[in-house]
C-alpha cells in the first residue's frame, strides 16, 4: 500500500497535480491519459531501473482500472524500455568489508549482520523470526533456523557459530535489561529500547524491527564504515529513491562471505 501511494504521489508531482481526482479529469479522452503515462515512463528510463519502472506502470494501471478507466495496457507497456539494461553487477561483501561493518555495530546490529551473512536469508524474513524458530545444534554450536514458517515458502537454514554466540549474548542482554523472554512470541530482533528505563520500555511487549528499519540499520552501518559513499539527497530524488537505504549499489547481499574467523 505504501509503495502504491508513493508511486501515485510521484506521478502527480511530475505533472504538478495537487488533487488525485485530477488524474481522472480526462477519462473521456483516454489518449491524453495514455500519452501522459507514456511520457513519464520514457522520462524515467535514464534514471530508474526497469523493474522499478514496471512497478510504476503496474500501480498506475491498477489505479485507473479501479476507477473504471480502461487503458490500452499493452501499448503503454511497450514504452517501458529494455528489460535487460543493468547499470550494476552485484557482488557479495568481502570478509574485510564485513569486519569493518561489525566495528561500527552495536550488539543488535551485529546479530543482524552475522545472521544475514551466514544464513543467506532475505531481510524481509527477519521481522517474522521468533525464538521458537531457532533450534540449537549443540554438536556444532550453531542454530538451525526455520524461515517463513507455515507458508508454502517455508525452509530452514543455519547460522555460523559466531552468529550463534552473538545471538546468545544479545538475548542475555535483553533479559538482563528486564525483558520477559517467551520463545513463542519474542522476536529474534526487536525494536530498540531504553536500557535506563528498565521498568518501562524494556519490559513492554517486544515489537520486532520492521524491514524498513533493518534496511536503515544496514544503510547507516555502510555509511559509517566507509564502504558506501553517501549520495546527496537531491541526486537520489532524481532517480526516484525516497530512502538512502533503497539506493542501488554494486555490493548488495550480506551473504556467501564464509566464516569470519
Amino acid at each position: 500500500r505504501k509503495t502504491y501511494e508513493f508511486i501515485i504521489k510521484r506521478y502527480m508531482k511530475y505533472y504538478n497535480i495537487q488533487d488525485i481526482n485530477e488524474l481522472l479529469a480526462d477519462k473521456n479522452n483516454l489518449a491524453i491519459i495514455e500519452n501522459n503515462i507514456i511520457d513519464w515512463l520514457v522520462a524515467l528510463r535514464d534514471t530508474v531501473e526497469y523493474n522499478t519502472r514496471y512497478s510504476y506502470y503496474t500501480a498506475l494501471m491498477t489505479f485507473y482500472e479501479i476507477n473504471d478507466v480502461n487503458l490500452r495496457k499493452k501499448k503503454i507497456a511497450r514504452f517501458l524500455g529494455q528489460q535487460s539494461t543493468r547499470r550494476h553487477k552485484d557482488r557479495a561483501y568481502t570478509i574485510e568489508e564485513i569486519r569493518k561493518i561489525l566495528e561500527h555495530a552495536d550488539i543488535r546490529s551485529k546479530v543482524l549482520i552475522l545472521l544475514l551473512m551466514s544464513s543467506g536469508m532475505r531481510i524481509g524474513a527477519i521481522s517474522d523470526l521468533r525464538l521458537r524458530h531457532l533450534k540449537r545444534i549443540e554438536e556444532y554450536n550453531l542454530y538451525r533456523i526455520t524461515v517463513y514458517e507455515n507458508t508454502k515458502d517455508e525452509y530452514y537454514t543455519f547460522c555460523t557459530s559466531e552468529c550463534a554466540a552473538m545471538i546468545d549474548s544479545y538475548m542475555l542482554y535483553r533479559q538482563q535489561s528486564g525483558e520477559k523472554i517467551e520463545p513463542d512470541t519474542t522476536p529474534l530482533i526487536r525494536e530498540r529500547f531504553d536500557v535506563l528505563d528498565i521498568e518501562g520500555s524494556a519490559k513492554r511487549k517486544a515489537e520486532p524491527v520492521q524491514t524498513r528499519g533493518i534496511s536503515e540499520i544496514i544503510s547507516t552501518l555502510l555509511l559509517k564504515s566507509g564502504i558506501v559513499k553517501p549520495t546527496p539527497y537531491k541526486e537520489l530524488e532524481k532517480t526516484g529513491v525516497k530512502y538512502r537505504s533503497s539506493e542501488r549499489k554494486v555490493v548488495k547481499k550480506l551473504m556467501e562471505c564464509g566464516n569470519l574467523i
